[in-house]
C-alpha cells in the first residue's frame, strides 16, 4: 500500500476509534471507517486539484461525489 494511502487510512481509523460504541460493533465501525476513508481520499484529490490551480476540477469532483465542504 502506498505510504500516502496508509497515512489517510490511519487518519480515518483515528476518527472512528474515538467513538467507542461504533468500535464495539464491528460492522458499524467498518462501515463508518470505509465511508470516512473514502471521503478523506476524495478530499485529498480535491485539495491536489485546487493546489495545482484547477479549482474547477476540484469542484466537479466534489459535486460528482455529492460532498459538502468539511
Amino acid at each position: 500500500m502506498n505510504q500516502q494511502i496508509r497515512l489517510l487510512a490511519e487518519q480515518a481509523r483515528k476518527h472512528n476509534m474515538s467513538d467507542s460504541w461504533a468500535y464495539q460493533h464491528h460492522y458499524e465501525h467498518q462501515k463508518d471507517f470505509e465511508e470516512k476513508f473514502a471521503k478523506i481520499l476524495i478530499y485529498e484529490c480535491i485539495r491536489i486539484a485546487v493546489f495545482k490551480g484547477d479549482a474547477a476540477t476540484g469542484r466537479h469532483i466534489r459535486e460528482h461525489f455529492e460532498l459538502d465542504y468539511e
